[in-house]
């Protein structure tokens, strides 16, 4: 469970009674095989995301309870407000534990590559809320409008309210991307590597840039 606010999301949609589960743990059992496999295809010509609306979504409360999170982060009422994050090593998973190189390295890089653009969002209107397991703070920046919420008060529900009501998130194709696309609010993909292959969708309204 990477997220436990999503998780309860979608609890409250999906159904899963005692059978489901059953059969779940039995088929763990079972070597992988096609016959087990269920592929979805979604052809990007039909515009399904644009066209269906988020099969999930926040309790009344939850609203309230992420609206007074976003004042003690020190957004304004009504203000709005992107997110960025960045692609660091303590997102990897997939260290080969022989030769102790992370695979995934060179998707990598410092969040400092992103603060010249952010400052200059900033300077639109915009508040801009870093996200991220990285606990360390932003350094060498004093604009009152870049938030560091990484650093402060980082929790599940946050961080996917901060997602979902966000005008768009300026980030690499990492995970927080999907939850983006879930709640269909716009992604600026940056430093996207490598160029095919990990980022499985992308609406009209996203843009992207590669990695050099």
């Amino acid at each position: 469970i990477s997220n436990k606010q999503l998780l309860s999301m979608w609890q409250r949609t999906l159904s899963f009674n005692k059978l489901a589960q059953w059969v779940h743990k039995a088929l763990c059992w079972f070597p992988k095989s096609d016959i087990f496999t269920i592929e979805i295809n979604i052809n990007p010509s039909v515009n399904y995301f644009e066209n269906n609306p988020t099969p999930i979504a926040f309790l009344r409360d939850e609203m309230i309870k992420g609206s007074e999170g976003l004042e003690k982060l020190g957004v304004t009422h009504g203000s709005e407000y992107f997110c960025f994050i960045n692609r660091g090593s303590i997102e990897s998973d997939h260290v080969s534990t022989k030769s102790g190189i992370d695979e995934n390295e060179y998707r990598n890089f410092p969040i400092e590559d992103i603060l010249p653009s952010v400052e200059k969002l900033t300077k639109l209107g915009l508040y801009g809320i870093r996200l991220g397991l990285d606990k360390q703070k932003l350094q060498n920046h004093n604009n009152h409008k870049i938030i560091d919420y990484a650093g402060m008060m980082r929790t599940d529900f946050m961080d996917i309210y901060l997602i979902a009501k966000a005008k768009f998130l300026l980030c690499p194709n990492s995970g927080p991307y999907v939850v983006s696309t879930l709640f269909r609010r716009p992604v600026a993909f940056i430093n996207l590597a490598p160029f095919l292959g990990t980022c499985g969708y992308c609406s009209p309204t996203d843009l992207f840039i590669p990695k050099k």
